[in-house]
This record gives structure tokens, C-alpha cells and sequence, in this order.
């Protein structure tokens, strides 16, 4: 808002004339504060000479044919302002008649001075007489745009060109002090502004029309008037603010015009040119000019339900009821028409053909009532077809006669034969409500809920609301003449290009351009009456008659003019993540950052165009936009893209708002582009360049320092994998190596053990066969034979035991050495207690690792029983530091080492060195008297996932001396 307060260089509030230049420079005249210019976004008072002070009152601001400017003040001074330069024109006009004067420009800025007495033109810098009369003779209005000028003289309005009166637009008995403003609009009509008395509009040849607030004007006090581009009056009042005038296309007649009722069914034109309105519930009316009334009797007609009114060339008024019976009026009354086996039934269609003759469509029926010279004849409909509902008909150029039908589709009569076409055939709905034929064989067909259809060589072609037609429910089709058709509908009235629809139907095109009318074009309402004959109906001047459900309406296509002006379209804001911001600051060069809340909003260089920054963490971005139209705002269409994303313009009708989800990093353009109902689009449109930011991870350095580790990475990854492939190389060769040895030890042990033995059963059974002399003899040699078979028996079950894989435990080799150690004792007298720890773990141990440690057990309890000569054996097994302790200890003599040696012999330091050889440790401790003790310490390596035995513990001690099997 610019106030002579926050803006000293205006000097004062009050705007008396605003005026752009041809550079698009904005003049302005105040009351105290003379004249100023904005300059690159300034405001700059401009100094103009020989005035008593650059403040003077300026009366207007006028533009001449040569782009100059015209400047008169107060006093009678005129100055002329032309590229930076001024001259003066004139002090003080007194050859105008008198020092009060106004400066005018013509349509084709020829300037004029008007004065009290009349009319001067400016040429060069004189003043040339065209209309003089007395002071008060002549009231000059306004320019017209074809030429002259809009005056009063005698209280009547003329308008005056080029020294004659050319026309008159009525008579107005108002004082001449009492004008304010006047206008003339883009239709040639005058408007004029008064202050106390409202506005009145006049027309050549035609009766003034006054508006005043009982007609929705807020104040009768008018100061301006203003014509946009879209034809809207704009009237400022003096105490009342801004109102918009806007003629109404359509002409409403209702129960103010004399119909008996609003709702309107039927409507048809005589030859007289009278039109007859047939209504539901309050009989037939008869309208002429702007009077209206009730045709019959009174009683009669108020319960008439009347479904079709049809005027024919013979001067009778044909009318049908929905509750059964036709009638026709002639000579002042109404007769019915009798005669006819169907007579009751309900009627809803009138039609006249070429001959004269009224067809007679009826419900529920399998004939066709025509009357011809009042002769009535009955047309059968096929017995194939159910009985029907006929709603409309018509005849082609050909004189083939169409019956439309409500459900059975559509039926041809041609040659006394008829041909039904359906949905089956192309068409778009069995509903059939409109048929317009045209000269070429065309036949459109209007349908309840499936749109139009075209017709032409047994071809059809659906329009429907997918292919832009405004409702899918057509009543009534006229064509008005000048290449368009009109059609009624359940959502208002639209007309559309004769050219457009067959070039739809050749395929030529994709969509059609609708202009549809509402409530805002003077129509009472949306829905018209449609499904029954005639629904409307195109009188001799050219003017068309809709009936709907609150009246009957009629527009003129000659006044009906077509905005070409594009609608200017806006992005207002844009909508992240719930948190608004304005478009317009990042739309200017001095971009501004937005408010602090908005914290995902960011401005970029003040330099860009557009610097709007969008954070990463963006999930939802929504552009709402506009588009400025006052004719009919609701009819916009809206088109939108965004670069990157949208690879076509998405069509979003009259939706205002467009959403994304999850952009990417990057700069986008949003664009949006509007048109208006006449399909004006608006190509420039509105733009909105952003940048959606990218988290740190989609930066560029942080794409370098990552190539760079993950380069490091890949290199030690490999490095460690070969190094790891190698160890397990190693490893597997360590393995075989162990495998060998295992193999070797194993076949060792079988020859040594196994094959001495078996060497020895022989020779003990070669003895027993060759020297036993006796059977005494010969037992003690088989008893032999079988020691040394149960100890070979053992020897092999140690070698099987040690080589079976399933045994790598430590609770395998623990129950194992409890179990040999019972069974090794039992012959030998010496009793067994046994120490088992409740929790060992089930820690995997190697082959040699169990074989190594079973035979320094073993060599342990051989020694007990052949040394020692115990009565008690104890043997313990725990767990203690991670390492398995087991420990042989008897009662028996003790012995006494030597420093430095062994023990008695080489079987303790052979049992020493196999434990130091899996990484343990042995020790003996002995005393004379008190027995020995031989110790196993064996660190176990346990797995973090065997920490815990996972299953019941393999040892299981009864009474059984059996040594359990390998």
C-alpha cells in the first residue's frame, strides 16, 4: 500500500487519474501533489514548468497518437511532456469559452478539449470548434470506439460523429451535474455513472436499462467506471468500495413475466413468432415479447402436466400430457385429439415432418401415431422389438425418418422398413434424448449418460466427458448458425465448434474445447429438461430457447463474444513437508530469505532467478498456483510439469494444486499453464526454478573421499584374503601332514600291536598243537591264545575309537578313559572312585589330541597296577582355568625320583613329552609310603559358540564295566 505517509514522494492520497505510457511507465495525478512517475520501482515527482508550484492540482493526464503526454491543471494550464521534454501549450484556454475545461482523447488519441459549451479538437496547438452551443446545451460523455463522441443535449443520449447525430440510446431526465463517469464497452453499449441516481447503460435503439442498489450495486453514488479485458465492468463508488457488473448472457423468464410455473418442460415457436411453454403442473403458456400467459381454461390447465408443446405450419398448437391424452389448439381452445387406440397412453414427443405431417411418440408402445390432413394413421414398430419408449425424433435430408428411443436405442425408417441400431452397433448409450441431422448424412445423436454420437456411413463415433464434453446427459441439440451447436444438459448449457466435433469424429483430434455457461451467465440453474420433444428450439431471429427446472431461458449466439485473452497464471506457494512459503520473493533478482520457521527453506545467490533451496530431508512438496479470471473462474483449466520428472504436461482440470513425493537431488522447474473457458491457454504461464539438495553421502567430496576408502578398502580386503586363502592353504597342508601322521601312527600301532599280537596267537596256537602233551597242556595254551585275543580286541577298539571323527570332544574322551579305566581295574582287585566335573563344556578336540592323552591315561593306570601295589585307584577329571585337569592318584609304595631323571623308567618321560608334543603339561609326584600321583594340565581352546554344551552330556556312569563302543 503507497501513501503520501510511507511515500513523501506522492505528496498526497488522493489519485485522481492513473495512465500507463506506450513504454509501460505509470503517470499519476494527485490532488495536492501534481505529478508523478514511476521510475525502475520509484516514485518520482516530475517538476512541470509555470505552475504556481510543482504542487498544483492536476485535472487529467492524456496520451496523444504520437505516445506524448498531455498535462491540464486547475488554473487553465496545459503542458506537453514528449521524450524527457515539455513545452507549454497554453496558460489559460479562454477561447474554450471559459477557464473550466477537460482534455480528451478520441479512439484514436486525437485529442479534444470539452468545455460547458461544447466540443474543440487540438490540432497542433490551436483549438478547432466542432460541436458549440450555449453553456449547458450539450454534456459530453464519453468517446466512442467506432468513432465520435456520447452526449446529452435535452435530456436525450446521442451519439455524434463527424458533425452529425448518428444515433440515440433513449432519454434520461437527470440533471446534468448529477453524471460522474461514463464509459462505452466492448459491445458499443454506454455506460454512465451518477452520483445519487446509480448507473444506467444505454444502446441505440433500445430503452435504457437502470441499476441502482435494489439491484445488488452497494452504493447509487458512482464515481468511475472501468472495462477489463474480459469484458467485466468495474463501478467505483464513492461510500460503498468496488462492484462488478456483468450483463447476463441468458434472458430468465418466470413467474415475473407471467408463466404460470418455473418448472418449464417444453418449449416450441409459431409461425407468428409467439413461443408456447409447455410447464409441469400449470399447463401450456403463451409468451410474447416479455409477457407471458396461461392458454385454456383456467381450472383445466392448472392440472396439466405437459410433456411436449409442438407450434406446426398449419397454425396449430399440438400438446401432449404425461398423464395420457393429445391435444391441439385452434381458434382459442383446446381439443382432443381422438380417434386412435392409443390415445391414453402417455405421450412425450411432437414432431412435424417435411409433409406437415405430427408424429406422436408414446410410452410403452409398439406403434407411431402420425397425423396428416386430421387423418390418423397408426405405424406398427417390428413385433421383434419389446414395447418402447419414444422420446425424440427426427427426419434427414434424405427424408428417413429416426426414432430415438429411452433403452431400445435407435430406429430407422426408411422405405416402410425399420433398422434398429444399438449399443451393439457403436453407439454410445440405448438412451436416446437429442438427433440433429445435418445435409450430409450426419446424424448426431445426444444420449442420457453416454454423451453424443456421430453418425455418418454406418459409422459412429462416441464424445463423451473423457474426451471433453461437459456432461455425458444431452437434452437437446440446436444449431445456431454461425458453426457452432449448443446443446442443453444436466450441468448447464455449452456450445462447441461444428469443425472441432467432425474433426474429433475423423480422428483428427483428441479432445474437444466446451464453452460452458452457468449460474454466473444468468442461468437460474444447471439442470434443463431433457427426455422429451421439443427441449428447446431456435426461434426465427435467431434466438435460442432452453427450458429448465427453474424457468425458461433464451441467449442470443450474435451477443455472445469470445474471451481471447489469456488468463495470467501465478505459483502462490509452495507447500514442504507442511511448511509454507511465499513464491513471489524467490521470483525477484532481490530475492529475500524466508522467515525463520521455515526451516527447510533456504535462499541461494541473491543473483539467480530463482533461489529457492529445498532441504534433503524433503518428502512432500506441493505447488499451489492460480489463475485470474473474473468472467467465469470456475471454468479454468489448469496444465502443469515439472522438468525432470513429468516428461508431458499433466492436465489437472480446475485443480489448483500439484504434488511430488521423494525428489531427488537436484534443480527443478515447476511450470504451470492455464486457459480459459474458451480454450485460451495461457503458453507463457508461470515458473518456479529449486533446488532440492542432496545429504551428504550424494555431495561430490564426500563421493571422492569415499572412492578413495573404498579404493583403501578393496585393497586391504583383497590383501586380507589372500592372506587368509594362504593361512587356510597352510593349514590344509598342515591338516595333511597331521592325516599322514595319524595314518602312519595308526598303521604302526596295528603292526606293532595288532600285528605282534596276532604273530603271537599264532605261535601259541603251533605251540599248543605241536608240544601239549596232555589236555592240561593244551587248555593252558588256548587260555593264553584268548588273553592275547581280549587284549588285541582292546588294542584294535583304542584304534578305532581314536580314529572315529565323531569322538573329537572333550566329553567323549572323558567318558572313554572313566569307562577304560573301570574295565582296566576290575581284574586286578583295585578299587576305582571316579571325580567327574558336572560342567564340562563340549569343547572339540583333535585326534591326536584324544590319542596322546588316552595313552598317557592308560600308561598311568598301567603303571598303578604293575608298580604300585595299591589297594585304591583314584581318578579325576576337572575344569579349572580354561584347561582340563586330569589326575591319577593311587595308595600304593611311592617311589623315590632321581634329580634329574625321569622315574623309574622311560614311560614317564615318553608320557611328558607326548603332552608337551599337543601342548600340555605332565607331572608325577611320589613319596615312599604314600602312594603317587600323575597330573594332566591340557588348555582347552573353547568356542564362543560351544561355551555351553548343546546337548546332555555324553558320560553316563552305571554299574557296567563295559567300555562303551567306538
Amino acid at each position: 500500500m503507497f501513501r503520501a505517509a510511507n511515500t513523501p514522494a506522492l505528496g498526497s492520497g488522493r489519485i485522481r487519474f492513473l495512465l500507463v505510457s506506450r513504454g509501460g511507465e505509470l503517470w499519476l495525478a494527485t490532488q495536492e501533489g501534481g505529478v508523478v512517475q514511476l521510475r525502475e520501482g520509484h516514485f518520482v515527482p516530475v517538476a512541470l514548468p509555470d505552475l504556481a508550484s510543482p504542487r498544483s492540482a492536476i485535472v487529467q493526464v492524456v496520451r496523444d497518437d504520437a505516445n506524448a503526454l498531455w498535462f491540464s491543471s486547475e488554473d487553465g494550464r496545459v503542458i506537453r511532456w514528449s521524450e524527457g521534454r515539455y513545452s507549454v501549450v497554453s496558460t489559460n484556454w479562454q477561447t474554450a469559452g471559459q477557464v473550466g475545461f477537460q482534455l480528451r482523447a478520441d479512439h484514436r488519441n486525437r485529442l479534444w478539449v470539452v468545455t460547458t459549451t461544447g466540443l474543440y479538437q487540438l490540432r497542433g496547438e490551436s483549438l478547432v470548434p466542432s460541436l458549440v452551443g450555449k453553456p449547458g446545451q450539450y454534456l459530453i460523455h464519453c468517446p466512442s470506439r467506432t468513432g465520435g463522441w456520447w452526449l446529452s443535449s435535452d435530456g436525450q443520449v446521442r451519439l455524434w460523429r463527424e458533425g452529425q447525430w448518428v444515433g440515440e440510446a433513449g432519454r434520461l431526465d437527470i440533471a446534468t451535474e448529477a453524471f460522474a463517469c461514463a464509459l462505452e464497452d466492448h459491445s458499443g453499449g454506454l455506460w454512465l455513472g451518477t452520483t445519487g441516481q446509480g448507473l444506467f447503460r444505454c444502446e441505440t435503439n433500445r430503452s435504457p436499462i437502470h441499476f441502482t442498489k435494489a439491484d445488488g450495486l452497494n452504493s447509487n453514488l458512482v464515481r468511475t467506471l472501468f472495462e477489463d479485458t474480459e469484458g467485466n465492468l468495474w463501478v467505483g463508488t464513492e461510500d460503498a468500495g468496488l462492484n462488478r457488473v456483468r450483463l447476463s448472457l441468458f434472458t430468465v423468464f418466470g413467474l415475473a413475466q407471467g408463466l404460470s410455473s418455473e418448472r418449464v418442460t417444453t418449449v416450441s415457436e409459431d409461425r407468428a413468432g409467439r413461443i408456447w411453454v409447455g410447464t409441469d403442473g400449470a399447463g401450456v403458456n403463451c409468451l410474447q415479447g416479455k409477457t407471458a400467459w396461461t392458454v385454456g381454461e383456467a381450472a383445466l390447465a392448472a392440472s396439466w402436466r405437459v410433456s411436449a408443446v409442438l407450434a406446426d405450419r398449419e397454425g396449430r398448437v399440438w400438446a401432449t400430457l404425461r398423464s395420457g391424452g393429445v391435444y391441439y389448439w385452434r381458434e382459442g381452445t383446446f381439443s382432443q385429439l381422438t380417434g386412435f387406440a392409443t390415445e391414453r397412453v402417455p405421450a412425450r414427443s411432437l414432431f412435424e415432418d417435411s409433409c406437415g405431417a405430427v408424429w406422436i411418440g408414446q410410452r410403452n408402445t409398439r406403434t407411431l401415431t402420425r397425423v396428416q390432413s386430421n387423418q390418423v394413421e397408426t405405424i406398427h414398430l417390428p413385433q421383434t422389438l419389446p414395447p418402447v419408449d419414444v422420446r425424440v425424433m427426427a427426419e434427414d435430408a434424405e427424408g428417413t425418418l429416426w426414432f430415438g428411443t429411452d433403452g431400445a436405442g435407435l430406429l430407422q425408417w426408411r422405405g416402410g422398413q425399420f433398422t434398429r441400431f444399438t449399443r451393439e452397433n457403436g453407439l454410445s448409450s440405448d438412451f436416446i434424448w437429442a438427433l440433429h441431422p445435418e445435409p450430409d448424412g450426419t446424424l448426431w445423436i445426444g444420449t442420457y449418460g453416454g454423451g453424443l454420437t456421430r453418425l455418418k456411413g454406418g459409422r459412429t463415433v462416441p464424445c463423451t466427458t473423457r474426451h471433453g464434453l461437459v456432461d455425458d446427459v444431452i437434452c437437446h441439440i440446436i444449431d445456431a448458425g454461425r458453426g457452432q451447436y449448443w446443446f442443453s444438459s444436466n450441468q448447464g448449457i455449452f456450445r462447441v465448434d461444428k469443425a472441432e466435433l467432425n474433426e474429433f469424429a475423423e480422428g483428427k483430434r483428441t479432445r474437444i474445447q466446451c464453452v460452458a455457461y452457468g449460474r454466473s451467465d444468468g442461468l437460474p440453474s444447471l439442470e434443463c429438461e431433457g427426455g422429451c420433444q421439443p427441449a428447446g428450439c431456435r426461434s426465427r431471429d435467431g434466438q435460442l430457447w432452453f427450458p429448465t427446472i427453474r424457468g425458461l431461458v433464451m441467449v442470443n449466439p450474435a451477443d455472445v463474444s469470445t474471451n481471447t485473452v489469456p488468463p495470467p497464471v501465478h505459483i502462490e506457494k509452495i507447500v514442504v513437508d507442511g511448511i509454507t512459503t511465499e513464491t513471489s520473493p524467490w521470483q525477484r533478482t532481490t530475492a529475500a530469505p524466508p522467515s525463520p520457521g521455515a526451516s527447510k527453506l533456504r535462499p541461494v545467490s541473491r543473483a539467480s532467478l530463482f533461489g529457492l533451496e529445498i532441504g534433503p530431508s524433503a518428502r512432500r512438496l506441493e505447488f499451489h498456483y492460480t489463475a485470474l479470471n473474473f468472467s467465469a473462474p470456475e471454468k479454468l483449466r489448469f496444465r502443469h510439469q515439472l522438468e525432470g520428472v513429468d516428461a508431458e504436461w499433466v492436465d489437472t482440470g480446475g485443480q489448483r494444486e500439484a504434488s511430488y513425493n521423494q525428489l531427488s537431488h537436484g534443480t527443478y522447474t515447476f511450470r504451470v499453464q492455464a486457459c480459459n473457458r474458451e480454450g485460451v491457454w495461457n503458453l507463457a504461464g508461470d515458473q518456479l526454478t529449486f533446488t532440492v539438495l542432496p545429504h551428504f553421502w550424494q555431495t561430490g567430496w564426500f563421493t571422492g573421499l569415499f572412492l578413495v576408502t573404498f579404493g583403501s578398502t578393496i585393497g586391504w580386503g583383497v590383501r586380507h584374503v589372500l592372506r587368509r586363502r594362504h593361512q587356510r592353504q597352510l593349514e590344509r597342508v598342515e591338516q595333511l601332514h597331521a592325516l599322514e601322521r595319524e595314518r602312519t601312527r595308526i598303521a604302526r600301532d596295528i603292526h606293532d600291536d595288532l600285528g605282534g599280537s596276532l604273530t603271537e596267537i599264532g605261535y601259541l596256537g603251533a605251540l599248543a598243537v605241536r608240544d601239549s602233551q596232555s589236555l592240561a597242556d593244551a587248555r593252558e595254551q588256548i587260555v593264553r591264545i584268548m588273553q592275547r585275543t581280549q587284549e588285541l580286541a582292546r588294542r584294535l577298539d583304542e584304534t578305532v575309537w581314536a580314529v572315529n571323527p565323531k569322538n573329537d570332544s572333550l566329553g567323549h574322551l572323558a567318558t572313554y578313559i572313566c569307562y577304560f579305566a573301570r574295565e582296566f581295574l576290575e581284574p586286578t582287585g583295585i578299587r576305582c572312585r571316579i571325580e567327574l566335573a558336572p560342567d564340562l563344556p563340549e569343547v572339540p578336540l583333535t585326534t591326536e589330541v584324544r590319542h596322546s592323552v588316552f595313552l598317557v591315561v592308560k600308561e598311568a593306570l598301567n603303571n598303578a597296577v604293575k608298580h604300585s601295589a595299591a589297594t585304591e585307584l583314584r581318578l579325576r577329571l576337572a575344569l579349572r582355568d580354561n584347561a582340563m585337569i586330569i589326575e591319577v592318584r593311587d595308595n600304593g609304595k611311592g617311589f623315590v625320583r632321581a634329580a634329574g631323571a625321569g622315574g623309574p623308567g622311560n614311560g614317564l618321560r615318553n608320557m611328558a613329552t607326548r603332552m608337551e608334543e599337543i601342548g600340555g603339561q605332565f607331572q608325577v609326584n611320589s613319596m615312599p609310603g604314600l602312594g603317587t600321583s600323575v597330573c594332566l594340565h591340557l588348555p582347552l581352546r573353547r568356542r564362543e559358540n560351544n561355551s555351553r554344551r548343546s546337548g546332555p552330556r555324553p558320560i553316563q556312569l552305571r554299574d557296567s564295566h563295559k567300555v562303551p563302543s567306538a
